[in-house]
């Protein structure tokens, strides 16, 4: 994935420039955060071709004010958004991890047939945003 414009607190790019062109002459997979709060929400959009379904698949992130989690929709025109899953933080007492006080973490969790790639890459860049 690469930006032309990965600055703090401003709209963010992201694309597969290296990959093959999809069938619709487009990136494979583009991600766009827009923190302009237009409609109340810092929000990420991102899609992806599907050589499967032969179609472009569409997303969006709604991210929480008070941290970096929110929830992960599957938009389509004319349909309601289908919740896909949730980036959050959690304080995890897992036993490989520390039991005693916990070790934060950034959790995503998804629905069955989710992008799992793509959603881990949203996790990714949604961690690293300012």
């Amino acid at each position: 994935m690469f930006s032309t414009n990965d600055y703090c607190d401003a709209k963010t790019e992201y694309g597969q420039f290296q990959a093959p062109a999809a069938k619709d002459n487009l990136l494979k997979q583009q991600y766009k955060y827009d923190n302009s709060r237009a409609f109340g929400k810092d929000l990420w959009r991102f899609n992806y071709y599907s050589d499967a379904a032969g179609a472009r698949i569409y997303f969006k992130f709604e991210k929480n004010r008070t941290n970096k989690g929110g929830k992960i929709y599957k938009v389509a025109a004319g349909q309601p958004s289908e919740f896909v899953g949730q980036l959050r933080s959690q304080l995890r007492y897992d036993k490989w991890l520390d039991p005693v006080k916990g070790t934060k973490t950034f959790t995503l969790s998804c629905i069955d047939g989710a992008p799992l790639p793509k959603l881990v890459t949203l996790l990714g860049l949604v961690f690293l945003q300012c």
